[in-house]
């Protein structure tokens, strides 16, 4: 019984960890603040698209971030189809590692993912 306290206990308070939603369905602006015509793809779609084929993992490794490519894959699918992440506080920083550090990604689209990611609050 008490095993079982316990257990439930633990499950509780990984219930209520605190979570980031992440909403990058959004279109690429220009730098005016204006979305870039011809471009039909969401900030989200344009991510997805490129941490799916993410595969410098050891570089993020040798900063300390343990990249689950798995993980990613999940990330990827559903950032493409331009729902809300939800993201851990230890898989939000992981994530903003991976935005950053992903040469793929251009300033333009890095930039305004940076800008979402400040706005969340704790």
């Amino acid at each position: 019984m008490g095993t079982f306290c316990a257990t439930n206990r633990a499950i509780h308070k990984t219930k209520h960890r605190s979570m980031k939603k992440i909403n990058l369905n959004t279109p690429i602006l220009d730098l005016a603040g204006k979305p870039i015509e011809g471009i039909s793809e969401s900030i989200g779609q344009t991510v997805a698209s490129v941490i799916a084929n993410f595969t410098n993992t050891d570089a993020l490794k040798k900063q300390g971030v343990n990249v689950e490519t798995l993980k990613i894959y999940e990330w990827a699918k559903t950032l493409y189809t331009n729902k809300e992440l939800s993201l851990d506080s230890s898989d939000f920083e992981v994530f903003k590692s991976l935005v950053e550090h992903t040469p793929q990604l251009s300033p333009l689209v890095r930039g305004q993912v940076r800008e979402i990611l400040n706005k969340l609050k704790d």
